[in-house]
């Protein structure tokens, strides 16, 4: 990870949410179109605060939120934060405010493939095609 925020000089972001400006998630106008790199924490908020304070290599990294277009439909964690998004969802907005429309909804297809079997396991029933 470090070797690659090293590439990325400049021109990496961590994504957390802060007392910031959020990201219109309706624009791409916020970052240059040269080739940029996001850091991502994946695991639970309060987890999440504890590894970007004791992690000395995020802290010059500017700190971008974003405010999600919709609600989270990851409904399987506890505790969950009205607003937030889980990082999957995190990370498909990111790749449509910089304009990665295809690969956003790569993402986006195996994330309702994973939802429709998680629901369908926990309600013991076959997944609907």
């Amino acid at each position: 990870m470090l070797e690659n925020i090293k590439d990325y000089s400049g021109r990496a972001y961590l994504l957390f949410p802060n007392e910031n400006e959020d990201l219109d998630t309706n624009t791409t106008k916020d970052f240059p179109k040269d080739e940029k790199g996001f850091v991502l924490i994946d695991g639970a908020w309060k987890e999440a605060r504890k590894i970007v304070r004791k992690s000395s290599c995020l802290n010059d990294l500017p700190v971008v939120s974003i405010k999600p277009s919709r609600e989270s439909r990851f409904l399987l964690w506890r505790g969950r934060i009205k607003g937030t998004l889980c990082t999957i969802e995190a990370a498909m907005e990111i790749l449509k405010i910089t304009g990665e429309i295809e690969q956003q909804q790569i993402a986006e297809n195996y994330f309702n493939i994973f939802l429709c079997h998680y629901n369908a396991g926990a309600s013991s029933h076959p997944p609907k095609e």
